[in-house]
């Protein structure tokens, strides 16, 4: 017997399973149900739809609402309700939708229900659809248990957790009830990476376990995170001067973990150093950088004794000088001439000595000096485990 593989042997061994879906499974499983009901009623049924709709308001536990997950699809760009690409379909939810229908059925339920047979039976439903739990927190749903048609059995409660949700359990509290009541589903998450899935939750008679009902509840875990930020972006120093900004640490997803604070120097602010204070935060918090800028050291820029613009004591003493020996002559000047070329001489001296003492050449004999800024970032890192944040501020130092 090969059940549904597809071939009894295939080099030696059973054949894979077939798969199929859509209307292709949905359609014949249907017509089978339809047969049961004719069979039960005796009678062909005509249109059903009508009936079960109806079906699904007086007697809600017929069907197991889906409300988790999509019939999505990839899709073309330019096809018809597809004009940016991407995915094409619909969402699961609560009550009837596009995606899943009234849900599936419990042909039992059903049958009896579209012949009008008294069939006792229970109902499941969650308060909440769906829960929203930062990492390593927990939470709680509370799933009530409604009896239907005279149902009086104990029900024994399970949970199960969908693979995608790594890192975390659930259990229910209590584990049996009798005909109706509440019980607690409780989610337990580690501090693990963000995740989403389904948590069931089935309900199955102690007596009859082949009569049961499911809720299912999605579940969106959060990862715990942190967030870093100065109180502002940039700070201006002078040389040799110390400045201080304002570190905020806080916590995001429930995070309480201890972050640990360093900071660094770009190379281009030279011998200016940084600190932090305290150098670790627990949840959330402030701390204080301090940043000691560097001492500026000026360039020397000396001038020629004929520089443009400029006129230094050497080249004063220099025309003086010229004016007062002029060189060697062949004849022997007058005394007269010889004198005022003298007095010139000492008047031109006694001038440029004047505009040395007050500036006047633009040059304090010995040179200028000029001073360069020095401006770069320092880089503050909180780390937390697997978790690194950083916050930059621009320094300038004059």
């Amino acid at each position: 017997m090969c059940g549904f593989r597809n071939s009894c042997t295939v080099s030696g061994s059973e054949g894979t399973f077939d798969s199929i879906g859509g209307t292709s499974a949905g359609v014949p499983s249907f017509a089978g149900v339809v047969a049961l009901v004719n069979q039960k009623t005796g009678t062909t049924q005509g249109n059903v739809n009508p009936a079960i709709y109806s079906l699904a308001t007086s007697e809600p536990y017929v069907f197991h609402d889906i409300t988790v997950g999509n019939n999505e699809v990839p899709c073309t760009q330019g096809t018809t309700d597809c004009p940016s690409g991407g995915s094409i379909g619909y969402v699961a939810g609560p009550g009837y939708d596009l995606a899943s229908g009234l849900g599936s059925v419990d042909i039992a339920a059903l049958v009896n229900g579209l012949s009008g047979t008294s069939y006792a039976n229970f109902e499941l439903s969650a308060a909440s659809d769906s829960l929203t739990i930062d990492g390593g927190n927990s939470s709680t749903d509370i799933v009530t248990l409604t009896s239907e048609q005279g149902f009086s059995d104990s029900v024994n409660f399970v949970c199960n957790v969908g693979l995608a949700l790594t890192g975390v359990t659930c259990a229910v509290s209590p584990s049996m009830l009798t005909a109706s009541g509440t019980v607690t589903l409780t989610v337990n998450t580690t501090s693990g990476s963000s995740v989403s899935g389904p948590i069931a939750v089935q309900a199955l008679s102690a007596s009859n376990p082949s009569l049961s009902q499911v809720v299912q509840v999605a579940v969106a875990v959060n990862s715990p995170d942190l967030t870093l930020a100065a109180a502002s972006p940039s700070m201006t120093l002078s040389s040799g001067g110390v400045g201080t900004d304002t570190l905020t640490i806080g916590g995001v997803n429930g995070f309480s973990g201890q972050v640990a604070l360093t900071c660094s120097v770009s190379s281009t602010l030279g011998a200016t150093t940084c600190s932090v204070s305290p150098t670790s935060v627990t949840g959330s918090g402030t701390a204080t950088l301090t940043v000691n800028g560097a001492t500026l050291s000026g360039a020397l820029r000396k001038h020629t004794p004929f520089s443009p613009g400029t006129w230094g004591i050497e080249s004063s003493f220099l025309f003086a000088a010229v004016l007062m020996f002029p060189g060697r002559r062949k004849l022997t000047p007058k005394p007269g001439r010889r004198g005022r070329s003298i007095t010139l001489s000492l008047l031109v001296i006694g001038l440029l000595l004047s505009l040395a003492s007050c500036g006047g050449g633009g040059s304090s004999g010995q040179g200028q000096t000029t001073v360069t800024p020095l401006s770069g970032t320092i880089t503050v890192t909180g780390t937390s485990g697997s978790l690194l944040h950083n916050v930059q501020i621009s320094v300038t130092v004059n």
